[in-house]
């Protein structure tokens, strides 16, 4: 499988695009977006094969992929809903959305019904929810040493999972909690969230 392509943009109309390689063998990519004839650039690729073809998604982080794979899992999502997904409404928005039941964010993107929002909610609501590893390995944004990546919701739950569990709170406990207080404020770091947390759940 394909899973990397660095080359020469030879021709782009922002849905698909042309990349030639080193090697002389140019590859045709689904990339939502312009990108100027000649540009050197790289993509992250997931390869869908058929009977009769091969289809090459192309995205510029390594945890835009990773998420797509986890939507092409879900029932009736397939790649090109799930592309179409993360461009129009982009990484962090779709975990925020998974997390919070925010079935009609989802639906903003073209081609998500009703059933297919309430259906990714379902199959990926837990493994967003999974402990700081998984949850890094998602929103960690490329930025240099010098710079520092936003914090999301998502970091916030994930430390007051973590944080609740030292204290013996049930992950789903801290999960409700959170979900609750978030909704009605609006948290500038996870320090704060978990004091909260700890004072509900006294």
């Amino acid at each position: 499988m394909i899973a990397y392509l660095q080359g020469k943009i030879l021709h782009s109309d922002g849905e698909r695009l042309i990349l030639l390689t080193a090697t002389g063998i140019g590859y045709e990519i689904f990339y939502k977006g312009l990108v100027a004839p000649q540009t050197d650039k790289e993509f992250y690729i997931y390869s869908v094969y058929r009977e009769d073809s091969q289809e090459l998604f192309g995205f510029d982080e390594i945890e835009d992929r990773q998420l797509f794979v986890q939507l092409i899992q879900v029932r009736g999502v397939g790649p090109k809903s799930a592309y179409t997904l993360l461009v129009n409404l982009g990484r962090n928005r779709i975990i925020d959305a998974i997390l919070f039941d925010q079935k009609n964010v989802l639906k903003e993107a073209p081609g998500i019904g009703p059933k297919a929002a309430a259906q990714i909610i379902l199959d990926l609501k837990d493994k967003m929810a999974k402990g700081a590893p998984a949850k890094k390995q998602i929103t960690r944004s490329k930025t240099s040493s010098s710079e520092v990546p936003a914090s999301t919701n998502v970091d916030f739950i994930s430390d007051a999972i973590m944080a609740g569990a030292a204290l013996g709170l049930k992950e789903g406990d801290v999960m409700e909690l959170a979900r609750q207080l978030m909704k009605n404020k609006e948290y500038q770091n996870s320090e704060e969230l978990v004091r909260d947390i700890l004072k509900r759940s006294n």
